[in-house]
């Protein structure tokens, strides 16, 4: 098979070849998309989604109040 084959009037049996491949190829990708739900849904059963813990976030009022001394400070030296 390859070139050689091609070259000797066989090309029709690369060609057959590729597309089988290609063909199964597809086939194998369809089956497992379509198994993946319950395989995930088998793996859920050992590895638990975890819950995030809140994380402490800055209030939004710390955030204003610190701009606000940035903007007096830079008025005062600016001044």
């Amino acid at each position: 098979m390859g070139a050689e084959a091609i070259r000797e009037g066989q090309g029709w049996l690369v060609a057959l070849t590729g597309i089988i491949t290609v063909f199964v190829a597809l086939v194998v990708i369809t089956l497992i998309i379509s198994a993946l739900p319950g395989i995930l849904r088998v793996l859920a059963r050992f590895y638990p989604e975890q819950e995030d813990a809140p994380s402490p976030a800055k209030k939004s009022s710390d955030t204003a109040q610190v701009a606000a001394a940035i903007a007096v400070a830079y008025h005062q030296k600016n001044s």
